[in-house]
Formats: structure tokens, C-alpha cells, sequence
């Protein structure tokens, strides 16, 4: 595999083909970043770049850190880390108080065209970036942002609908294209998209592991406002789990006019919505592909909804592929996906099946 190392106005600064190890993390809901050692004769290069280019899969890097340092074996070598382009979002801040409305991806949208885009002040640009495709959604919200970071922020506003954003590098024309997508539905409950089905005992998965953490599950919020305190209740019979959500005081638009009560009352519905979202039960699969029977970037990718079965411990799950890390090392590959979210039993999906 070739890497690209470019400079600041994507000039080619050098190629490079020959390196100890490289790691890298694709995630869904979150910024990726990779981890590459190799040669300390490299050193001149890195340090002049300001991106890292993966031909093979068209996904740009910044180059982060750089260090000039002995290896376990007693050589010189280099370590290059660094996160993946879409960390550029949270080089801005939004930091006037701002109300937005539309669906979570308009939202989104609107936000990086403001902040990132298109601000008022010509020196927040970021340059190269433009707008790209943003899917068509009918459920709309309102939000509002103040002190927080434009990535981190859409990060978490798209993770409720499902949603992530992804900045695309167009290397012939050198721009960086902001689009907001989802994964495909590889499960077995739909016939549009072949099927990825991950199981032990399939061999499309090896050293397949579970995990689950209730350590930090909230399922109740009181969200305070001003002079008015809604709840959300997401209980369902279970334990219940209380949160305490400060919400917004302002009861304004964007344009100045006042809220109505339902208006305001939303948006701290809202509000309490997102602060649960991050308090979920995390139950995760993880573990190595078998690049024999299911092909990364082929017959499954980042982002998709696939089945998920252990055996093993009887769980089954379909599950969105939350994480991916590749690992290329003396001359092999490992390929390690990590599914979040959601599971049931084996048991109760027999058992569903047999009375339904």
C-alpha cells in the first residue's frame, strides 16, 4: 500500500510504500485516526506535511504528531499519528449562543455552512471546504449550541438519527467535500442489499467477543429550564435511572421573537434527549474478520447494519458497524470491526418466531 504525504494546499510532498506497521481507526460516530511507524530517514518529510493520503481508499489525515524515537530493538524510528480530515471541524467553536431547526441533518448542515463554510468572519473559513449531498429526512427538531465544537456537536446531533458526516477528499481538484450519509442495511430481515452476517460459527468472524456495560445507563432525565422542569421517560418497566439535564434558559428564536410554550418546552425535550443518548446501555461485538468470506469495503463497510451471531453465548444481534481498525503489519492484514448497540438473546428470538 502507497501513502501520500501532502502539504497544506495539497501539494505532493512524497510517496511511501515501505513501513514497519500502520493502524487504522475508521469510525462512525466519531473522529478516526490512525497510528504508522517506519524509518527515521522519513523524518524531512513528515516534517513538513500537513496530510497523510490513503489512495487505496481515498481517505485523508492530518499529521499530528511526530516523534523521533527508539524502538523496542534498540533503532531509530519514527511514530506518525494523527486523527482523520474530519477533525478540521472542531478546529471552530460555536460560540455565540444559536438556535437551529430542521432535521438532524439540515441542522448539521447548516451549522458547518456558518461556522466552517461560510462564516461571517472570511478568516474562520476553512479552506477547500464545500457542501455536498445531505440525505432527505421528515423528522425535525430544534436545537441549541453554545461553547461547543462544529464536529464534535454534528457528531452527536447525527448519532440520533442514525447519521454521520464524513469530509471527502477530491484529489484531482483538491477540494474537501462535507457530506452527511449512512450505512447500508446488510441484515437478514431486508432483500435490497446482499447480506453480512457475522458469526462464529459461519467462520466470518474469529476471536468474537462481547461486551456489556450498564455502569453509566440513564433512562430518566429531569431537564430544568426556566422556571419549568420536563421529563423524559424512557424506563419501559426497567430500574429506573435518573439524569439531571440544565437546560437552555433563553426562550428566543434566532430571529429575536419569542418561543411559544411548546416551542420552548421542546427544546428542552430535546436537549434531554441528546444528554440520554450518551447515557445508553453499551453492548458491543467486536472482533476479527475473515477476509475469505466477507470483504471489507466490498461486502460489508463502515457504517453498515449487519447480522451479528455468537453462538458461543447465544447472542444475536443486527448491529451497525460503529468502528473499523485495519491493521497492516510485515506484510499481512487484519481487518477488526466493532458493532455497537442493541442485542437480544438467541432464546427469546426462537421463541418469538415459534409463537408468532
Amino acid at each position: 500500500m502507497e501513502l501520500l504525504l501532502l502539504d497544506n494546499d495539497f501539494n505532493e510532498l512524497g510517496r511511501i510504500d515501505d513501513f514497519e506497521s500502520l493502524q487504522w481507526i475508521s469510525k462512525y460516530y466519531d473522529v478516526g485516526n490512525y497510528k504508522l511507524i517506519l524509518s527515521d530517514s522519513f523524518f524531512s518529510l513528515f516534517i513538513q506535511a500537513v496530510y497523510l493520503y490513503r489512495p487505496d481508499c481515498g481517505r485523508l489525515a492530518l499529521v499530528e504528531d511526530v516523534a523521533y524515537q527508539l524502538n523496542e530493538r534498540g533503532e531509530r524510528s519514527l511514530q506518525i499519528s494523527g486523527r482523520m480530515i474530519e477533525a478540521l471541524l472542531d478546529d471552530r467553536v460555536i460560540e455565540t449562543e444559536s438556535n437551529f431547526s430542521g432535521t438532524p441533518a439540515e441542522i448539521a448542515q447548516q451549522i458547518v455552512q456558518k461556522y466552517c463554510i461560510d462564516p461571517t468572519n472570511a478568516s474562520r473559513k476553512i479552506d477547500h471546504l464545500q457542501m455536498g449531498t445531505i440525505p432527505v429526512l421528515t423528522e425535525t427538531t430544534s436545537c441549541q449550541y453554545k461553547g461547543k465544537y462544529v464536529g464534535e456537536t454534528c457528531f452527536s446531533l447525527l448519532q440520533e438519527a442514525e447519521l454521520s458526516q464524513r469530509i471527502r477528499f477530491d484529489y484531482l481538484n483538491n477540494r474537501l467535500i462535507y457530506d452527511i450519509w449512512s450505512g447500508m442495511d446488510r441484515t437478514q430481515d431486508q432483500t435490497e442489499n446482499e447480506w453480512a452476517v457475522f458469526s462464529d460459527n459461519m467462520e466470518t468472524i474469529t476471536e468474537f467477543d462481547y461486551e456489556i456495560d450498564i455502569t453509566d445507563h440513564c433512562n430518566f432525565a429531569y431537564v430544568v429550564g426556566d422556571e419549568v422542569v420536563v421529563e423524559i421517560d424512557q424506563t419501559k418497566g426497567k430500574r429506573r435511572r435518573e439524569l439531571y439535564v440544565r437546560g437552555t434558559s433563553s426562550r428566543k428564536n434566532d430571529d429575536g421573537t419569542d418561543m411559544t410554550e411548546e416551542q420552548y418546552l421542546e427544546k428542552l425535550r430535546q436537549e434531554g434527549l441528546e444528554k440520554l443518548s450518551g447515557r445508553t446501555i453499551a453492548e458491543k461485538f467486536s472482533g476479527t474478520a475473515n477476509s475469505n468470506h466477507l470483504r471489507y469495503r466490498v461486502d460489508y463497510d463502515l457504517g453498515d447494519l449487519c447480522t451479528c451471531v455468537n453462538m458461543e453465548i447465544g447472542k444475536m444481534a443486527d448491529k451497525r458497524i460503529i468502528e473499523v481498525k485495519e491493521v497492516f503489519e510485515d506484510g499481512n492484514i487484519e481487518i477488526l470491526p466493532k458493532f455497537g448497540e442493541d442485542t437480544v438473546s438467541l432464546t427469546s428470538l426462537i421463541r418469538k418466531a415459534e409463537t408468532g
